[in-house]
């Protein structure tokens, strides 16, 4: 994909444990220092929990950007089979949220009650299936 847009790609191995189970990554969480972030002019993260990923949906971070849109978030659905990622508006993740079985706040935001995250085993069993 960086070679068909002709840009820099920082995969998912680039970054610390801890963003697992992070809403966001941000610059923080890169591994082996921040000259990667140095050179770069964009860096945008793919944000996405276990009831995203039901959902098909999933949140762009912006963690660096030089026309000071940094922090903004971008809704996107998802369809990995068919590498397909597109921008949504807030409306349609929440819909998607609900539509999955998932509770949003007025906001659109997803709630999490309690905070249960899956395990490892049964994350490895969903996608080995």
């Amino acid at each position: 994909m960086g070679n068909e847009f002709n840009v820099h790609i920082m995969s998912a191995s680039q970054s610390t444990r801890d963003t697992l189970y992070a809403d966001y990554i941000d610059l923080d969480k890169m591994a082996e220092g921040w000259s990667k972030a140095f050179t770069a002019d964009v860096v945008v993260a793919l944000c996405q929990n276990v009831q995203e990923q039901e959902a098909t949906v999933a949140r762009l971070y912006v963690a660096k950007a030089r026309n000071e849109t940094k922090g903004s978030i971008i809704h996107v659905a998802t369809q990995y089979k068919r590498l397909d990622i597109h921008e949504i508006d807030k409306k349609k993740y929440a819909r998607q949220l609900s539509d999955a079985g998932f509770e949003t706040n007025d906001d659109g935001n997803l709630i999490i009650r309690g905070k249960k995250r899956a395990s490892g085993r049964s994350l490895r069993k969903k996608y080995d299936d």
